[in-house]
This record gives C-alpha cells, structure tokens and sequence, in this order.
C-alpha cells in the first residue's frame, strides 16, 4: 500500500492531537479534581450532579433554619425555667405572708420584693433574641408587654362598667366609696364622693367626687379609671376600713400585652335598622360570642351613639334593658364601642338605631372585593393560609348560566352558585366548585365561607371576590422541603395580662388563675394592703400559674426535641448526597496521577516515532 506524506503528515497530527487533547484533558482533571468540567464532558452525569448540589442547598438551608429555630426555643426554654422559679419565689413568700405570725409592717416589708419579682417577670417576658421579640407574635421589633394598671372589686365584677384606665402608679392604691352605711349610689344619677389611700389604709386622700353631670372619672393622682353611666356601688362611712363592708376597688399593677395573638373573630350583621350603611372592624382578643345593639346615633353628625351587648344572644342585655352605654369616642362616620374583651370601630354615615351585629369567635374576617355594596362573608375552619374566592356565576333549576346580580337564598331564580377559589394569590384556581344559594355556604382549603345577606344587600354576581385572610401569631420555619416548625411563643397564652384594647384579662372565662401577671398583681396589691384572704387565694392561683408555665415548657421542649432528630436525619442525608455527589464528579487521584503517567509516555513515544518517521528519506538508502 501507497503511503503520500500527506497523509503520513496528516496520520501524525491526528494522533498527536487525540494525544495532546487526552494528556490535557487527564493534567484538567488533576488540577480541578473533577471529572466533569463542562456538561458536554458528561450531560447525563452533569444534569445528576446539578440536581445534587441543588438538593445540597436545600439541605444545607434546612439545617440552618433548624439552628435558628434552636436558638429561639432554646432561649424560650431558658427563659420560662426562669419565670418558674421566680413563680417558685412568689410562692415562699404567698406561703409566708399567709401566716398569722406575720404583721402589716412584715408584710409591708416583705411586698418589695414581691413587686421588684413581678417587674422582673415583665423584663423576662419582653426576653428577645438577636433584637426580636419571642413572646410577641409577628410583632417581634417590638416590646411584647409594657407596664399598665388594672381594676377588681371585692364585691364583684367591674369590668361591664370599667371603660378605661390610664396612667402608672408604684404602689397599689385602694378606692373607698364614701357615704353612709347600707346606702348605694348610682354614676350617672348620684353624685359619689370617694377617698384612696397609696399606702395600704394608713394615710388617706381628701375626699373628691364623681358628680351626675361626669365625667365618670376616678382621679387618683397620676392613675385615672372611667366609670361607665350606670355603675352602683354601696357606700361606707370613712370610720370603716373593713373591705367587705361597701365597694372598695383595688388599682394595682398588671402587663399589657401588646403583640400579636390567635383568636379570630368576625361581625356578622343582623336585619333590622339599616346595616348595610356600615362595617365594622375589631380590636382585641374576644374569646367568646357578643351580640351588640346600637339603641341611637347617627354617624352623619357629632352625636352620642348608645348601645349594649349580650353574651347571650339577645336574652339579657348588659348593661340592662332599659339603660345603655355611651360611646367611648365617635365622630362623623366612625364610633369606637368598647367592650370587656376589646373594641369594635364602626365606619359609616346614617342612622344607624337599631342596627344589630354579632361578634363571631373562632371565626375569620373576609375581606370584599364585590361590584357594589356589601354582604356578611366570614370564613371558619382550620385555615392557615389566604384563599381568594370568585363567584363565577349562578345556576337555575334548568342548569343555565345566570351571570347577573341574584339574591342570596332566592332558589327559585338560581339554585346553586359556581365559584372557584386561588391559595397562591390569583396565579392558578380551581373551578366548578358548586355550592347551593339557600344555605350561601362555600367549602374552601381547611374550611368554610359563609354568605349572607346584610339588611337590604342581599346580592352577588360572577365577578364578586372574597379574600379570606386568618390571622396567625405564629413564625414558622421550613425545616423540610413538606414541613415547617413554629419558632416563637406568644405572649398572650402565656403570661395572660390584659389586653391593649380591652378590660377583661386573657383566661378570665377559663382559668383565670393562669394569667400570670393577673395573679401577681393581685398578690402584690393584697401585700401592699395587709389582704390576708387575698393572699390565700394567691397561693393557690400561683401554684395554677406554675402548672401553666410548666406545660408551656414542656410544649417547647417537644418541639426543641424534634429539632434534634430532624438534625440529625439532615446530617445524614447530607452526608449520603455528598457521597453520590463525589462519586460522580469527584476524581481518583491516584488513577488519574497513573493515566496521567501512561498518557505521557504514549504521547512522548508518539512525538519520538513521528521524528523518526518524518526524518526517512531514500537517499539515505542510495
């Protein structure tokens, strides 16, 4: 066979080449330690380890939620073993004031401690890590508690009268009612004189006067609490320090809380009067169902808006049938009416006598997004996350599309109502859920959406859009790619205290002995002013503050435990992927350092015959 030099030259360079790039591709390997430098060196081994290294991040990301999150409950545990002991404190001393042996000075001497310990438990409660606040919900920039007042009365609940108090006081300070013996009087109708005493009865106030023309106020010196119209109290001559004998109210310390907490609540608009001029929107933490009547106002003018409340449905009113409450504040097209448990504000213009509401608990606000006036829409369920609700159209008893306005509950125009609902925020829906117009009840994601009609607006049309948005105190953390943990403890449903925007204290339906704060300073006023019955009950309201405490700790301990397993089941998937990983893109140096070796040799050997090759010539042979 015929050999040209061309393609002797040719022959020579290709294997020169193939050599050249395999020493270049082996000495590449070496220096990078990886197999796989470009997706074309291996795309199916490239597209594996790209799915790996993304999965690494995950996990990587997953673990460093899990270390935050450990910081957060590992300091919420710190910090309620904290709050046990000096529970455990508040104790020893309840248990030794109890004693007979005890005298007002031991006592006296003996409650600064108890109020340094019970300022003490505010700083423990507003505990923050890395500047945010643990105990405060969602508002964790923020303080969840700040010092405030409260008022209880040795005869009964002040709270249905009790509109608001004000101001600070270091002491506690005890209000007499005076007047003669067996008498009553009335705030609103009598004019009552009233003396208070910071020091536990020793030293007394001139006598002041709430007169029948108001303002119903208490002026305590730097402390001020308003009585609500209607208010009786009975009266005692001033030679009378006995507390059982007349009304006497205790103004002591408590917290109030001011982050964010979990109880849901909803207004549902009754028919009568006319409703549909007005919404309402709702402050506080309500706990428990409150039907409200607005008796006269008008929110087109700056007028008096009066009204009561019931717990019951409509059967008994507070504060009675025949007397009402006074707005605490209203100007045109709002009024604020205050509530034992927080206030709603209610927007509009017009008349609005006769108009009824029903507070929901356990029930979610909806916000409307409708072509025209407004219905009762209110969500309940577990639900968790915002759900958008379309109404697409109706359909009447022949199946035909009804898009225009029907009424609500009208079956003999349109039967059943087709709607779809979004938890991603509009980007995708699911449709042709159908729910039937008489009962106007919508199953969504967790739950339901209740419709209904609101005075005259009884109406809806396709297009009509409700937003459920439930409210959440808690922070959660991805901790797997389906599974997330709560990092933080809300205040509210741990050391109680009261509310920013109502009178009554969190568990005054339950327990109240496990409002912590509400306890202590009960206790702290009772040792303030030699109340030995009072201190008694405190013993035995501690001890059920210590239990709470003690299942709030165990709940996170449960939780702080859990971290440690998903820990370790991340540790070890991290370990089993960088394993594959490294198989996969990871070079054996010893084997490359041996191709390496060879490959040389190949290539030198090549250049060597090559040489000799292109240096034959048939004159040598001549």
């Amino acid at each position: 066979m015929r050999v040209t030099q061309s393609s002797l030259y040719s022959s020579i360079i290709n294997q020169l080449g193939s050599s050249t790039s395999k020493l270049m591709e082996l000495n590449n390997q070496m220096a990078s330690q990886k197999k796989i430098d470009r997706p074309s060196d291996d795309p199916v081994g490239a597209s594996r380890i790209l799915y790996l290294r993304d999965s690494l991040g995950a996990l990587g990301q997953y673990r460093e939620n899990v270390d935050t999150a450990k910081g957060w409950l590992t300091l919420a545990d710190e910090t309620l073993l904290q709050v046990n002991n000096v529970l455990t404190r508040f104790k020893e001393l309840a248990e030794q004031a109890a004693t007979g042996t005890l005298t007002d000075k031991d006592r006296e001497i003996v409650s600064y401690e108890a109020r340094q310990l019970f300022d003490q438990m505010i700083n423990l409660a507003n505990t923050t890590y890395e500047g945010k606040s643990i105990f405060a919900g969602h508002k964790v920039d923020s303080n969840a508690y700040e010092k405030g007042m409260m008022v209880y009365a040795q005869d009964g609940n002040v709270e249905p009268y009790l509109q608001e108090i004000s101001g600070y006081s270091d002491h506690s300070i005890l209000v007499q009612f005076v007047g003669a013996s067996n008498s009553q009087a009335t705030v609103g109708t009598d004019n009552i004189n009233y003396r208070f005493s910071r020091d536990g009865g020793k030293t007394w106030s001139s006598n002041k006067t709430i007169t029948a023309a108001g303002p119903y106020e208490l002026d305590l010196d730097g402390v001020t609490v308003k009585l609500r119209e209607g208010y009786q109290v009975d009266l005692s001559p001033e030679t009378n320090l006995d507390t059982s004998k007349g009304t006497w109210l205790y103004v002591t310390s408590t917290a109030i809380y001011n982050g964010d907490d979990e109880t849901q609540a909803a207004v549902k608009f009754g028919s009568t009067g006319s409703p549909e001029n007005f919404n309402a929107v709702l402050k506080g933490a309500f706990d428990k169902d409150v039907r409200v009547e607005i008796v006269s106002g008008d929110l087109s003018i700056p007028t008096d808006v009066t009204y009561r409340y019931s717990y019951d449905g409509g059967t008994t009113w507070i504060p009675g049938d025949t007397t009402t409450f006074t707005a605490a504040s209203t100007t045109v097209g709002q009024t604020i009416i205050d509530l034992p448990d927080g206030q709603v504000v209610l927007n509009g213009t017009g008349d609005a006598s006769g108009v009824t509401f029903d507070v929901l608990t356990n029930s979610i606000a909806v916000q409307q997004r409708v072509n025209g006036g407004e219905i009762n829409a209110y969500a309940q369920g577990e639900i968790d996350s915002d759900i958008m609700v379309r109404i697409d159209y109706g359909l009447d008893s022949g199946g035909n599309k009804v898009e225009t306005s029907f009424v609500l509950g009208d079956t003999t125009t349109v039967s059943s109502v087709v709607y779809s609902y979004s938890t991603d925020g509009g980007r995708s829906w699911t449709q042709g859920t159908t729910a039937n117009t008489a009962e106007a009840d919508l199953l969504i994601p967790g739950g339901h959406l209740y419709l209904s009609a609101k005075g005259t607006q009884d109406q809806i049309k396709a297009g009509d859009q409700f937003v459920v948005h439930p409210k959440t105190a808690s922070l959660d953390v991805e901790i797997s790619p389906s599974d997330t943990i709560q990092i933080n403890e809300i205040g509210w449903e741990i050391f109680g205290g009261h509310n920013q925007y109502g009178v009554k204290p969190a568990f005054a339906d339950t327990e109240p002995g496990k409002n912590l704060f509400v306890t202590l300073g009960k206790f702290v006023a009772a040792m303030e002013n030699n109340d030995q019955d009072t201190i008694a009950q405190s013993l035995e309201n501690i001890e059920t503050a210590r239990q709470h405490i003690s299942n709030r700790l165990a709940r996170v301990g449960a939780r702080e435990n859990r971290l440690d397993v998903v820990d370790t089941v991340l540790s070890g998937l991290q370990v089993n992927k960088t394993e594959r990983l490294s198989k996969l893109e990871d070079v054996d140096v010893a084997e490359v350092m041996t191709d390496l070796s060879q490959q040389q040799f190949v290539y030198e050997a090549i250049l060597k015959s090559s040489a000799m090759i292109m240096r034959m010539s048939l004159v040598k042979y001549i």
